[in-house]
């Protein structure tokens, strides 16, 4: 069953479960990031990273889209009359 979620029911449980961890009365489990040092790049190396993403786009742009085309107008898709009356 799909439902749909709710952002600020998450937001509030999670605020929920840090209050409840800050009482004591769970423990919220905790991730230890190992921060990496910034890596050297020059700019010519980040011009031609980006010179060879742009041509993967494209590329990818290229191939036909995977999901049937929706023959709607966009005034049926947002349920407009033809005389423009929702």
């Amino acid at each position: 069953m799909n439902h749909k979620r709710s952002l600020a029911a998450e937001l509030m449980e999670g605020l929920q479960a840090l209050e409840a961890e800050r009482l004591g009365k769970i423990a919220v489990r905790r991730h230890v990031v190992e921060l990496k040092p910034t890596p050297d790049v020059t700019t010519v190396e980040l011009h031609s990273l980006s010179e060879r993403l742009a041509a993967l786009a494209r590329g990818v742009d290229a191939l036909p889209p995977r999901v049937p085309r929706d023959t709607r107008s966009d005034d049926e898709v947002l349920g407009y009359n033809e005389y423009g009356v929702w």
